[in-house]
């Protein structure tokens, strides 16, 4: 008897095993599913975004230049490598999605544009020099009810200048 049940115990723990294996390979296929999704949503020209570059409420950590007119940025960042340099707190108003596309021209050094939240990047593109830089990027929010948009310097000897042309923020439920 007590062999029995010995035995349909570890039937059911093997089981519970490979359902939850399962079901792990299947949340990583689904989150990659998303992801492909969320992307090609981006690049099929989105409806209106949600915010854009003038729409975001920047705020300025130290930049030498920060100044939005007629529809785009002109940023000159502070000599300090890696630096924040300007950022927008977002509420996400219930949202569990965040997209962001963007088009720059880098004339020097370079330039990270991303999401946090927490104090975590979950979306971050990184110009790898000078020229155009256009890019997009989502992820899945987590349960906090906010999220930066960040702009941040990406050379290591000092200041960045660049043009933002565009920037879109796009929160999906």
């Amino acid at each position: 008897m007590l062999l029995r049940l010995l035995t349909v115990a570890t039937t059911i723990a093997i089981a519970l095993c490979g359902a939850w294996l399962m079901w792990s390979e299947y949340i990583r296929f689904a989150r990659l599913s998303w992801w492909y999704s969320s992307t090609a949503v981006l690049l099929a020209a989105a409806p209106n975004p949600d915010y854009d570059l003038t729409s975001l409420p920047w705020q300025k950590v130290r930049p030498r230049q920060f100044d939005v007119r007629d529809g785009e940025l002109l940023l000159t960042t502070s000599g300090e490598p890696y630096e924040y340099q300007a950022y927008a707190n977002i509420k996400v108003n219930g949202a569990n999605t965040a997209g962001i596309r963007f088009d720059a021209d880098v004339a020097s050094g370079g330039i990270t544009i991303g999401i946090l939240q927490a104090g975590e990047w979950i979306a971050i593109n990184s110009s790898n020099g000078t020229g155009r830089f256009a890019d997009l990027n989502s992820a899945l929010l987590g349960f906090r009810r906010s999220l930066t948009v960040m702009i941040a310097n990406r050379n290591p000897q000092g200041e960045s200048r660049v043009r933002i042309k565009s920037l879109r923020l796009y929160l999906r439920k």
